[in-house]
């Protein structure tokens, strides 16, 4: 600091040059000189003398350390300012802040305190003098501490100063023009700041009009900056940058250094929003020296932060970090803190643009907790940038909460000042980030309603309409911002991205042109402009454009990518697509999408191991990526015929991505070659579900329900591909397929006729045409098709071979060998021609030459476990020579021990030779192989069931055929007769419903369900069971014996007759029916003729003891018991151990008074049984009526031990018992109580 008061004498020497007498030093100096002599001539008072002589000392004798700050500078004025202030001396106080420092522009104290930006010291220092001063002196202060308010970022308090000043300079006699300009101007200020922009330039053209109405040059030119910085915030940055080129030629003019060098950097900013960033750099650059050269220190930082924003625009962040956090540094050392929030900010946006996430959320948190007084809208900015920071990391769910805290910010600052487009277009942005695009449009309207000169709210309201799917609206969105802004690369660039979606490629291309041609230095202009031109199909120039792109941008791995993409999949330039996907590896190995195309292209270059290697690289970078598990499946599929893996794959794929229709469908491919068809057709109808007009699926789905015999099903499916793609041979073929297996000739006819309409010279169609005709005994038809694919195609030996084949059925024999030779001399090594040819010459009795045939067909293929297993099936099917087959068949699994279905031949073969538990040690072999085979399943089921009634056994095996095929009625119904085995009715039950659900055409099924509805007593659902089975088969007389049985056992007996009567029609040597009929008739008191049944029963079957009991109690009840007796005589002499015969021929000789005998009867019954309770009972009965009272007591009481509430309530009214019914001992019996 330069001492301006070396001592007491008022010699203007020894003040700053060019301070005469009334400058405010010498008026201070005198004023302490003054007031030492007072103090001195005076009564002293010593803490007033030493408050002067430290004011004087503070000002003559007070030097700043070497390198000392800005304050240490000024501070012997400073500190003789405190010293009089606490004299209450308030002029000279305010007079100090008027010195002039000894710096390079001169500045008196207070302004050069704002240029340090030492806005709390000066708020401090003019706050003492509020209210102290005279009202003119006292506006000024008022000005000051408003200023102080207004840098420090409280505008509220800065405005109601500002006022306090006006209101007191315009009222007369204190006005004052010169500081009304100022406190007008500050005003604007304040209202720019706090966004209200048209009260602002209001009050800032007030200011001007009176500057240049009092000359006032200096004030003139800040209006204008300030109205420049007003200008910039209404994005009308062409008016701004002409305010502050208007105040910089003044400011020059008047040799304003400060204000110059504040207006280069306003001049700069002003390019900078005009994107003319060279001239933005050279103007910041100038402001930054100017700035230093004068220690102009808030515009120094103001410079740095300017430099900062231009860096930020050309995407040099690095650099763009730099200058910001120098620009923070010296904001901090002067105190500054209300701009620190925004550096913060911004440091946080470069380092988020750098990707270097960690710092830049340092930076956003310090941005919020920096500084008071943040505004809203600044906030929400750096909420926004968290938010982003967030969303980058996969933190959706606090992504989410900084995007409403942000859009809350933003809510205020419009509640502020809703006129403000910068807010709503800010608020738009973070609607934007959360997907709310429909808000979003809503405040980029808004913005744009506001001010529709910004061009960047129309490229954003384009975005969101794009998003929106709203296309049009995009294009005409950003037609505006190009209009506005045509040399922004950029807005071409999102136009043509528009179009690009829109397949309007020619369009897309004009725009990405346009775009390249005003920035030929953007890599991603070039990329894109190779997007469009590959699906224009001009693939070399899309390459061209990839190329520039990567020599723009060489170490992008992305570009490298694309160029190998089109070099692959469409120019199938594969060693130089694996060049390019290696680069993008190398670039970035952990680019999951390189390694898989690096896998898809090794795969077409065939190198298989290497492919799968790849994508397992692909897959463990990006496990989660479906597509990935569907290409390893393909290959693993379609090249390794690796299908067990090639499944993993694809449930994987479809548990990634459930809604991928491609990936069900190859999960169907995979398990139709596992021959898991039920599941294949599931994953088929799942993909189908998801994309209906897929032929492939339709098709392939037709394939596995033709493996599931579900040929109607299959054929639905081949109608809808052909549907879908009416000229698919492959569905045509497989349809006509299925309707031949169906018998459905013309329909098959038709399928062939349309394949040669589509293939007229493949000779397949007319070769499986002729196949179809002759299946359908069209032969003549068949030799003409057949011919005319000879005619295609004369050396195919299948053709003549099946030529032969017609002329064979047609019993040609001798052209028929003619063929077979013909296919022969084709093909000497086809077996089976050889084997036909055999049969023809034994058909023709050259049995010499057949032989001669099987020889040659075994001679050439003699390890051919197949042919060995058709020879087997042969002598076992057609011949009966079951010891001839097994060898054959055994011979077959010799040469093939794991062909299941021979283990499975073996096994009926055996069955066959009753050789039952080998049958089932076969089938078990075959099973172990084929475990998912239910046929195998149900052919061991079978045996345990019908040849050894093994039915625990038997009914596991159902359960699994049912299990392995569950649309198979006929395992349902050997599954659910094997269950009524097991008199597990109910389950029975249902799986016969299964049956009937699957064929309800199948009688069997039916009548099963019937007798188990029967045996649960459920009799009148029993008899409609029946009926449905008769129904579909009246010719079954078991069905009508078994209707008639029902009804019998409901009491109708008429409708059982008739029941019965049909029966026998059908059958009438079958004796149940006649006795069932004779039991019937007897419940009618038709004995005769129930006798007669008898007769006709006992007459097919003389060895059947029931039917001569029947008959025997037919006689009784005619009283005809000599007859009957001789007839039960009969049922006992076959079946001596049936207790109930014994008790009838007792009661009938009872009846013939033969009491004697009847004892005897009894006691021979209960020899055979001796607890034969009704035994027991009836030889009580017969003593009794013998007379031998005590024996038939003895006898009464061992029968009701035997059963006891039984035979006690018997005894009660048994008129056998009516001799002794008041014998006391008798009567002991029948009431006594039973022991426990």
């Amino acid at each position: 600091m330069t001492n301006h008061f070396p001592d007491f004498q008022l010699k203007t020497e020894q003040h700053l040059e060019g301070v005469d007498l009334s400058s405010p030093g010498e008026l201070v100096i005198a004023k302490v000189k003054s007031q030492l002599k007072v103090q001195i001539s005076t009564e002293i008072n010593h803490w007033q003398l030493g408050q002067w002589v430290a004011i004087r000392n503070w000002l003559t004798k007070y030097k700043p350390k070497q390198n000392a700050n800005n304050l240490e500078l000024v501070k012997g004025y400073l500190q003789a300012f405190q010293h009089l202030c606490e004299l209450e001396e308030w002029e000279l106080a305010y007079k100090i802040l008027f010195v002039r420092v000894d710096t390079p522009t001169q500045e008196e104290l207070y302004k050069q305190l704002k240029v340090w930006g030492y806005y709390q010291e000066f708020f401090e220092l003019s706050t003492k003098l509020v209210n102290k001063l005279p009202p003119k002196e006292n506006a000024v202060v008022l000005n000051w501490v408003g200023s102080s308010y207004f840098f420090l970022g409280n505008y509220e308090e800065a405005k109601n100063y500002y006022q306090e000043a006006l209101s007191i300079l315009q009222t007369r006699p204190y006005q004052d023009r010169c500081r009304e300009a100022i406190l007008l101007g500050c005003l604007g200020n304040v209202y720019s700041e706090q966004g209200f922009y048209d009260k602002a330039l209001e009050y800032q053209k007030q200011s001007l009009e009176i500057a240049r109405e009092i000359e006032y040059f200096q004030w003139e030119a800040s209006v204008l900056s300030n109205m420049g910085v007003t200008e910039g915030y209404l994005a009308n940055h062409t008016q701004s940058l002409s305010y502050s080129q208007q105040s910089l030629a003044i400011f020059k003019r008047i040799g304003d250094a400060a204000g110059e060098a504040v207006e280069l950097g306003n001049i700069g900013i002003a390019y900078t929003d005009l994107e003319n960033y060279d001239n933005a750099i050279e103007y910041l650059q100038q402001a930054l020296k100017k700035a230093r050269d004068i220690q102009y220190r808030f515009l120094e930082a103001c410079s740095l932060r300017g430099l900062g924003r231009v860096y930020s625009s050309l995407r040099e962040y690095e650099k763009a970090i730099k200058n910001f956090k120098q620009s923070s540094d010296i904001d901090e050392e002067i105190g500054n803190s209300k701009r620190l929030p925004i550096i913060f900010r911004r440091v946080g946006d470069n380092y988020f643009n750098l990707g270097n996430y960690k710092s830049a959320k340092e930076y956003y948190q310090k941005s919020l907790t920096t500084g008071t007084g943040v505004k809203y809208e600044e906030k929400g900015q750096t909420l926004l940038g968290l938010g982003n920071i967030c969303n980058a990391l996969g933190d959706l769910s606090k992504a989410i909460e900084y995007y409403e805290e942000a859009i809350n910010n933003y809510d205020q600052a419009i509640k502020l000042n809703p006129d403000n487009s910068d807010y709503w277009n800010s608020k738009g942005n973070v609607l934007y980030q959360l997907n709310r695009y429909e808000e979003a449009l809503t405040c980029y309207k808004k913005a744009v309603e506001i001010n529709s000169d910004v061009h960047w709210f129309w490229s954003n309201k384009g975005l969101v309409l794009n998003n929106l799917e709203r296309y049009q609206e995009a294009i005409n969105n950003y037609d505006q911002a190009i209009k506005l802004k045509p040399d922004n690369s950029d807005y071409w660039n999102l136009k043509g991205n528009v179009l690009y979606q829109l397949n309007r490629y020619e369009e897309a291309l004009t725009c990405y042109k346009k775009a390249t041609e005003l920035n030929p230095d953007v890599h991603w202009f070039w990329s894109n402009q190779g997007l469009v031109l590959n699906n224009l199909e001009r693939y070399q120039e899309a390459i061209n454009n990839y190329d520039q792109a990567i020599k723009l941008k060489s170490d992008n791995s992305d570009y490298w990518n694309l160029k190998g993409n089109i070099l692959c999949y469409q120019l199938n330039r594969y060693e130089e697509a694996l060049t390019c996907y290696q680069k993008a590896i190398e670039l970035n190995p952990d680019a999951d999408w390189a390694w898989s195309n690096l896998g898809d292209t090794l795969d077409n270059l065939e190198r298989y191991e290497e492919a799968i290697n790849s994508l397992d690289k692909a897959i463990e970078l990006k496990p989660d990526n479906s597509h990935y598990w569907n290409l390893k499946s393909n290959i693993l599929h379609n090249k390794l015929n690796y299908y067990e893996e090639a499944l993993t794959c694809c449930k994987k794929a479809v548990e990634l991505n459930p809604d991928a229709h491609w990936a069900w469908y190859n999960q169907g491919l995979a398990l139709n070659n596992l021959e898991r068809y039920q599941e294949a057709v599931n994953s088929f109808d799942r993909a189908i579900q998801l994309k209906l007009d897929n032929s492939y699926s339709w098709y392939h789905r037709g394939k596995a329900l033709e493996k599931l015999e579900h040929y109607e099903e299959a054929i639905n499916s081949y109608d809808q591909a052909i549907k879908v793609k009416p000229d698919d041979s492959n569905c045509w073929r497989s349809k006509g397929i299925i309707l031949t297996q169906l018998n459905r000739g013309e329909e098959a006819l038709n399928c062939y006729n349309k394949l040669i309409e589509i293939q007229p010279d493949f000779s397949a169609n007319w070769y499986i045409r002729g196949l179809i005709l002759d299946i359908f005994k069209r032969h003549e038809e068949a030799i003409n098709s057949l011919e005319i694919a000879i005619d295609i195609e004369p050396n195919n030996s299948d053709c003549w071979k099946s030529k032969g084949d017609v002329l064979y059925r047609l019993n040609r024999y001798e052209e028929a060998i003619i063929s077979y030779d013909k296919a022969l001399e084709l093909n000497s090594n086809l077996t089976d021609v050889w084997d036909n040819k055999g049969q023809a010459l034994r058909n023709l009795g050259r049995n010499e030459e057949a032989i001669a045939s099987y020889n040659k067909a075994i001679e050439l293929q003699p390890d051919n476990s197949d042919y060995w297993n058709l020879k087997g099936n042969f002598l076992c099917v057609q011949l009966n020579r079951y010891e001839e087959a097994l060898t054959c068949y055994k011979k077959a699994v010799e040469l093939n021990p794991d062909a299941h279905g021979t283990w499975s031949n073996i096994g009926n073969t055996l069955d066959n030779l009753e050789r039952y538990e080998e049958a089932i040690n076969s089938l078990d072999k075959a099973i172990e192989l084929k475990p998912d085979n239910s046929n195998y399943w149900n052919l061991k089921g079978n045996i345990l069931f019908y040849q050894l009634n093994r039915y625990e056994e038997a009914l596991t095996c159902y359960r699994k055929a049912v299990e392995l095929k569950p649309d198979n009625s006929n395992y349902w119904y050997n599954h659910g007769k094997t269950l009524g085995n097991l008199k597990l009715y109910e389950e029975a039950i249902n799986s016969l419903n299964k049956a009937i659900e699957l064929q309800p055409e199948d009688s069997w099924n039916w009548y099963i369900k019937g007798l188990i509805l029967d045996i649960l007593n459920s009799n009148e659902e029993a008899i409609y069971v029946l009926d449905q089975a008769i129904q579909l088969k009246s010719d079954d007389s078991d069905y009508w014996k078994s209707k008639g049985n029902i009804l019998y056992k409901l009491n109708r007996y008429e409708e059982a007759i008739n029941s019965y009567d049909k029966a026998i029609e059908l059958q009438p040597d079958k004796p149940s029916y006649w006795d069932n009929r004779g039991e019937a008739l007897e419940k009618l008191e038709r004995y005769e003729e129930a006798i007669n049944s008898y007769d006709k029963a006992i007459e097919l079957e003389p060895d059947e003891p029931s039917y001569w009991d029947n008959r025997g109690e037919a006689l009784e009840k005619l009283e005809r018991y000599e007859e009957a007796i001789n007839s039960y005589d009969k049922a006992i002499e076959l079946q001596p151990d049936k207790l109930s015969y014994w008790d009838n021929r007792g009661e009938a000789l009872k009846k013939l008074g033969r009491y004697k005998k009847a004892i005897d009867n009894c006691t021979k019954a209960i020899e055979i049984e001796p607890k034969y309770d009704n035994a027991w009972y009836n030889r009580a009965c017969y003593r009794v009526l013998k007379g031998e009272i005590q024996q038939g007591l003895e006898d009464l009481q061992k029968a009701i031990s035997l059963n006891p509430s039984y035979y006690q309530e018997l005894a009660k009214t048994d008129s056998d018992f009516d001799s002794i019914r008041d014998n006391q001992d008798f009567q002991m019996l029948i009431h006594l109580k039973e022991r426990h």
